[in-house]
């Protein structure tokens, strides 16, 4: 295997060796050259990427030296260079039967395995890897984590990469592969802690502020994810990820004003980011300047025709303005793009509010129920206008679906005791209305919005001063 040659005097003779064999080649002369030598020359054309003249010199050098192990494993190393990995795995299947206490050969096949997605086989290899390799331990398992964190197995790459760095504490690459894996697998606290740390070491990485500012996004901690964006701002003032994220910590903080001008200064530098359009078109929206908002939603779809987002976001706001036959419209072009969304298609309800006749609405939020039953705002819009079209057969038959993909939702409870209560069956609502007020007293405010004449029912109000107390 190959190892970084850092040394000026070493590359000095690696390249006049390169030359020399190189000279010889050309003359046609074929001269004896030790195993070393070959594994030299080869290595330098690796490294350059040369992958034709390292195959070509590692023939020559197993007709000098047929039985070279270090050789042959070469030959793998050019094969999974090339991406060859079946033609290496042929290399090195024998080779495990050969010498079956190198570690070398169990760790090459395991980088084989990886990229050939065959994990679970490469995990056994590299574990038999580390088991060879004593005072390498170290070493084997950062080139283990590494490939398999290259080939998408975070999770797998996790448990090597904290070997990797338990045997060498100091190591800074180690350091920064095990704070992005933990970053990649859901554990922002060690994360964070690994972060801190290396950028103690490293304090000018601009990739690894960016990389703990966005743990700290994802965890809700906006004041030290700006904090960390800003010290990426500050090692590189036109940061592109530094921008749009700062930007985006912002609006997160409903620092609307800050928000837009860092998000116009990004889209300055990066005119044809359709995100970057859609928060900027959120803060317009947030500080009530909607025409602004309207004509960033606008540039965005025009931008990425295929990206139904951008019409979504126009429907709501236009809607929301009660714009409703521009909403419908751009509405409709979202779901052009994407006609089985759900989410698209609930907004088309919300907008036909006002614009059809309860029958279609009923059709359309019927469908949505049926494609995504897990969503408890669909389901109570699908009952509560069940309801006020006093179908109450559809109702009862609804009601037992929802609790059935939703069962104990309170949500659902205060329907059904909702329902009992306006029916006038006031023993059964009340018991309904009280165990969900119990499991959720916020979730009463919905109900008193969508069915105000519940506050005229003497019990309802007995249980919410009741809870209250």
């Amino acid at each position: 295997m190959r190892e970084e040659k850092e040394e000026f005097p070493e590359e000095e003779k690696e390249n006049r060796l390169v030359s020399r064999f190189e000279r010889m080649r050309r003359e046609g002369i074929v001269r004896y050259m030790d195993v070393s030598d070959y594994e030299e020359i080869i290595d330098a054309y690796l490294d350059k990427g040369q992958y034709d003249k390292a195959e070509q010199t590692v023939r020559l050098a197993l007709r000098q030296h047929p039985s070279a192990f270090s050789l042959i494993l070469k030959k793998a190393d050019i094969f999974l260079a090339r991406s060859d990995y079946l033609l290496a795995l042929e290399v090195l299947d024998p080779l495990t039967r050969l010498d079956p206490n190198n570690y070398e050969v169990f760790l090459l096949r395991g980088f084989s395995f990886t990229h050939l997605e065959r994990a679970e086989e490469a995990v056994k290899d590299f574990d038999k890897a580390l088991s060879l390799g004593a005072g390498m331990e170290g070493d084997i398992a950062f080139q283990a984590g590494t490939e398999l964190e290259m080939a998408g197995y975070y999770r797998k790459a996790l448990k090597y990469m904290e070997q990797a760095y338990e045997q060498n504490p100091f190591d800074i690459q180690a350091m920064f592969e095990l704070a992005f894996l933990c970053q990649q697998t859901g554990k922002e606290k060690r994360s964070i802690e690994i972060y801190e740390r290396y950028l103690k070491e490293e304090p000018f990485d601009e990739g690894a502020w960016n990389n703990l500012g966005e743990v700290y996004l994802n965890t809700g901690n906006y004041d030290k994810a700006l904090e960390a964006f800003d010290f990426q701002l500050a090692i590189h003032p036109a940061s592109p990820d530094g921008l749009f994220n700062r930007g985006r910590v912002l609006m997160y903080m409903e620092r609307y004003p800050e928000a837009i001008e860092i998000l116009g200064k990004y889209l300055h530098r990066n005119p044809e980011d359709v995100e970057a359009m859609l928060l900027l078109g959120h803060c317009y929206q947030m500080t009530g300047e909607n025409r602004r908002a309207l004509s960033w939603y606008k540039v965005a779809a025009g931008e990425n025709a295929e990206d139904p987002e951008p019409c979504y976001r126009a429907a709501q706001l236009y809607r929301m303005m009660n714009l409703n036959s521009d909403a419908e419209v751009c509405c409709m072009r979202a779901l052009a793009t994407d006609p089985e969304n759900t989410v698209f298609n609930h907004e088309l309800f919300l907008i036909w509010e006002n614009t059809r006749p309860a029958f279609e609405r009923l059709s359309l939020i019927r469908n949505i129920t049926q494609k995504d039953p897990e969503n408890i705002v669909f389901w109570l819009d699908y009952l509560t206008l069940l309801y006020e079209m006093r179908e109450m057969s559809e109702l009862e038959s609804a009601l037992e679906d929802a609790c059935r993909h939703l069962p104990g939702h309170a949500l659902l409870m205060y329907m059904k005791g909702t329902v009992r209560l306006l029916e006038g069956r006031i023993a059964e609502g009340e018991e309904l209305f009280g165990q969900a007020l119990a499991r959720d007293p916020e979730g009463v405010k919905i109900f008193l919005e969508r069915f105000p004449q519940l506050s005229s029912v003497r019990e309802v109000s007995i249980l919410i001063d009741q809870l209250k107390k």
